[in-house]
């Protein structure tokens, strides 16, 4: 079972027969319920953190051949905040590294427009990529999260470095350098709508061809995904 149809043919190319695999799609997309999600406001009472009509959120995790240009992602999500900007800050996974990363974050955690949280839940953060869709912010990181479930609520992706150079991306990501001025001016043209992406069909998100997956495959892939959920958000 793959998640999209780049690593279908990317299958087929090792050597395995097609008939032997099923694009599933990302599993967690195909539970979700927009109307159970949290709103706005819920949203701004569960995290005591106002942020009007716009919202961002930042997830980095660390990648060693980057560790001396980390700094430059937290400058410009310093230098927008100060511009006004919203900002939400999670935690990085445990990977080598993160503690530079969580210090760098320290250094921002009292600072006007950005809310600093360690993990926001499957529920609150697909309420916040909700809210964000649709010319409210941008999500910014280099997540798989961003990859694979951001187009599913229309938002627009930030990916930076080198970490999700190989995976697949649909045409609401674009991908920059960890240089602070690229970031800067990026952002800056997403927001003011100066860069509009194309729509196309979702690659990671397959509702009726889930069906065919067994049902007990499909319960223990999203309990799997969500085990997996609670250490990296």
């Amino acid at each position: 079972m793959v998640t999209n149809l780049d690593s279908e043919k990317r299958l087929i190319k090792l050597g395995e027969e097609k008939k032997r695999i099923l694009n599933v799609g990302f599993p967690p997309l195909s539970s979700i319920k927009k109307n159970s999600l949290y709103n706005k406001e819920e949203i701004e009472k569960i995290l005591k953190f106002n942020f009007n009509s716009e919202l961002s959120i930042l997830t980095y995790h660390p990648v060693p051949s980057e560790n001396n240009l980390q700094n430059e992602i937290f400058s410009t999500i310093k230098n927008l905040s100060k511009k006004g900007h919203k900002f939400i800050i999670t935690y990085p996974n445990f990977d080598p590294g993160y503690e530079k990363i969580i210090k760098q974050i320290g250094k921002l955690k009292n600072k006007k427009n950005i809310f600093v949280i360690k993990n926001l839940g499957q529920k609150l953060y697909f309420s916040i990529l909700n809210f964000i869709g649709n010319n409210r912010g941008v999500c910014i990181g280099n997540s798989s999260s961003g990859i694979k479930e951001t187009m599913f609520f229309n938002c627009k992706v930030i990916n930076l470095g080198i970490r999700q150079k190989s995976r697949y991306k649909s045409s609401n990501v674009y991908s920059c350098n960890l240089e602070e001025k690229k970031i800067f001016n990026l952002f800056n043209k997403i927001i003011t709508k100066k860069i509009t992406y194309s729509k196309q069909k979702n690659p990671y998100y397959s509702p009726n061809k889930i069906k065919k997956v067994d049902i007990k495959i499909h319960k223990k892939l999203v309990t799997l995904h969500s085990q997996i959920k609670k250490i990296t958000y």
